[in-house]
């Protein structure tokens, strides 16, 4: 007899299509994180992630080092406690999805997320907005509910000591935001 106590691994995903995602936002958030990169190289922006509300879905990227419509899906649907996916496009959901997934649904002032790597070493933006240690797993619920209640105060949160969140209702917002810790860097 099989013990199904068996612990699983991973997130589920299944694709209601393996094509290419034809939503109208991803070439405006491939132009916003190609435009970030190109304006501002000495960021060293480490793969970031982008995620947008479309509807009930949301629209993100896979981590890559090259930003490109094929690197975007749709996430029709997420369950957090069966961990599965019910996907629209070519690649895999990045790690941090279940964050974005929540977030985006939970905040209905906020329709984009934008996690990016940054050194923040002799930056007074690390001290300057709140910080989440990095102890639970990315796809925590326990993580993801001391972010939501860091966010009723700021849109700008620091997870671990190097990845920062940045939530806006539109790019132009994310952009303002990325723009002060800019500032705070130089």
């Amino acid at each position: 007899m099989i013990d199904n106590n068996i612990p699983r691994f991973g997130f589920q995903n299944f694709y209601a299509s393996r094509q290419e995602s034809k939503c109208p936002l991803i070439p405006r958030a491939v132009a916003f994180l190609n435009k970030l990169i190109e304006n501002h190289p000495k960021l060293d922006l480490f793969m970031p992630i982008i995620s947008l509300s479309y509807g009930k879905r949301i629209i993100i990227n896979s981590p890559s080092v090259q930003i490109n419509e094929r690197n975007f899906l749709e996430i029709v649907d997420y369950d957090p406690i069966k961990q599965t996916y019910l996907l629209i496009g070519l690649s895999e959901p990045p790690i941090d999805a279940p964050l974005h997934w929540i977030v985006l649904n939970a905040k209905k002032e906020i329709n984009v997320l934008l996690q990016m790597k940054l050194n923040l070493s002799n930056n007074k933006s690390s001290k300057k907005f709140p910080h989440i240690n990095g102890e639970f797993l990315h796809w925590s619920l326990e993580k993801i509910g001391e972010i939501l209640k860091l966010m009723r105060n700021t849109n700008i949160i620091i997870i671990g000591k190097d990845n920062i969140l940045c939530a806006g209702f539109d790019l132009k917002e994310v952009e303002s935001s990325i723009l002060k810790i800019i500032e705070d860097r130089l």
